[in-house]
């Protein structure tokens, strides 16, 4: 019995070591470049936009919900941006399942004063383990002289 529980705890470490980033992109039909190297690719956001013109040359979208660290998010997005020939990411939007990302999280107590007796009572949200679902979207962009 004990041998069991300790190689189903092996193997629980062993998925956790691994990261579950999905990331998905989808290429403008239009255009074909060769792979870039990830390393290069830099990413930007809408408060730091690229300086030089570039053209979209795919959509992208990042799923980090079973991520282990962002940097390891980060660096999955690169390499897929890279085989479709970017020179960077623009990251727009990031979407996250509120509904998921709350629960089990405790809201406000109340306090009933009647006659001599007071009754505190706590809310709790479900305590069921839920993943908050963490999305982030963007585009693989290419600079053009």
């Amino acid at each position: 019995m004990k041998e069991k529980i300790s190689k189903v705890l092996i193997l629980f470490f062993i998925a956790l070591s691994y990261s579950c980033t999905t990331v998905a992109v989808r290429k403008h039909p239009d255009y074909n470049f060769r792979p870039t190297i990830p390393s290069s690719i830099k990413i930007y956001t809408k408060d730091l936009m690229p300086i030089k013109k570039f053209i979209i040359i795919g959509e992208i979208q990042v799923d980090s919900t079973w991520a282990l660290s962002r940097k390891e998010s980060r660096q999955k997005a690169q390499r897929e941006a890279a085989k479709i020939g970017g020179d960077g990411l623009l990251m727009l939007n990031t979407k996250i399942d509120v509904y998921a990302f709350n629960r089990g999280v405790k809201t406000t107590g109340r306090v009933d004063v009647s006659s001599h007796t007071i009754t505190y009572s706590e809310t709790k949200r479900d305590t069921t383990t839920y993943i908050p679902i963490i999305i982030s979207y963007g585009y693989v962009i290419k600079f053009i002289k």
